[in-house]
This record gives structure tokens, C-alpha cells and sequence, in this order.
């Protein structure tokens, strides 16, 4: 099976850790965003699937907030679920491993000789806005209409699907 595979996948007693070096998800318009100041939320999803477009059987979200520190130009990476933890001072590529590494997946259940395969997806999300308190107040109109269409133009979301495998349990024990 020679597959190129985006995910390398490890375990470490019953869960499943990946790292995805190629993996990218700070860049182009998000990285601008975070280098004028703005924080963006993250979504990522990793599961075990029986195949490579199948539906997961196992699956865990992680949220994180990733914001910059324009003035020490460095990042900071907030885990909001599960487990919240934070850590600073880091660089793109530091900020970007450090969630990939937070992220665990419990194999409890596969079989040792089960194929399966890893996906761990992913999407920025809009920071939540105060548009509706804005509403509720009494701003002009007008100004209301430009920050709702100025977001708009603004609003470019990362995302990105990874399969990876096929894996088996018993093959990755020996390798560890």
C-alpha cells in the first residue's frame, strides 16, 4: 500500500496522536487577519473512519482561539475544549504544531488487526461579533450596513480535509 500520506499517525498507550508537517492552516488571508490584530477560532476534527469516505466511528472536536501579539510578533493558542489550555510566545510554525500535538483520539474498541482510516479536518471560524448588541443600541444605520459588508469582504474561511491510511492498530504498536 503505497499511499502518500498527509498525517502520520502515532499511539501512545490507547490514543491516537497525529502530526501533519505539510499542514499550512495559518497562512494567506487568516494570517493577515491575525497580523492586524484579530484572534480567529479554530475547529478541528479528528476521527477513525472504516474507510477513506466513510462516516467516523470515533470522533473528537477540538476548539482553539489563535491570536498574534503585534507588538512581540509572536502567537498565542488558547484551547477552549476539551481541556482548556493555553500557551504564548510562539512562532507561526510552533503555534501551528502545538495544536496539531494537542489533539488525541482514544482507540479503545478497534480491534488490533482492524483497518481504518485517520481524518482530521479542519476550519476557521468568524470571530463572534458584537453586531447584535450593536443593534440593540442606537448606532446609525449606515455605520451598522458598513461593518456588516466590511466583514463580509473580510470573511475568507480556511478549511482543509485530511485521510489518511489505511492503519492498523497492531502495525502501529510496532513501530513505536
Amino acid at each position: 500500500m503505497a499511499i502518500s500520506q498527509p498525517l502520520s499517525v502515532r499511539i501512545e498507550g490507547e490514543t491516537l496522536r497525529v502530526a501533519a508537517p505539510q499542514l499550512q492552516f495559518l497562512g494567506g488571508d487568516v494570517l493577515q487577519r491575525l497580523h492586524n490584530g484579530i484572534a480567529m477560532n479554530y475547529v478541528f476534527k479528528i476521527g477513525i473512519a472504516p474507510d477513506r469516505y466513510g462516516k467516523p466511528i470515533n470522533e473528537t472536536t477540538y476548539r482553539f482561539v489563535v491570536s498574534y501579539d503585534i507588538f512581540e510578533e509572536k502567537f498565542a493558542v488558547n484551547r477552549i475544549s476539551p481541556n482548556p489550555r493555553s500557551i504564548t510566545h510562539l512562532s507561526e510554525a510552533a503555534a501551528q504544531a502545538w495544536c496539531l500535538d494537542s489533539l488525541a483520539l482514544s482507540t479503545t474498541g478497534l480491534s488490533p488487526d482492524q483497518l481504518f482510516w485517520v481524518v482530521l479536518e479542519y476550519r476557521s471560524e468568524e470571530p463572534k461579533s458584537s453586531s447584535s448588541a450593536a443593534a440593540d443600541s442606537r448606532d446609525s444605520m449606515i455605520d451598522q450596513l458598513i461593518d456588516i459588508f466590511g466583514r463580509k469582504s473580510q470573511r475568507q474561511e480556511s478549511r482543509g480535509s485530511f485521510p489518511s491510511g489505511p492503519f492498523r492498530l497492531s502495525d502501529l504498536r510496532k513501530t513505536r
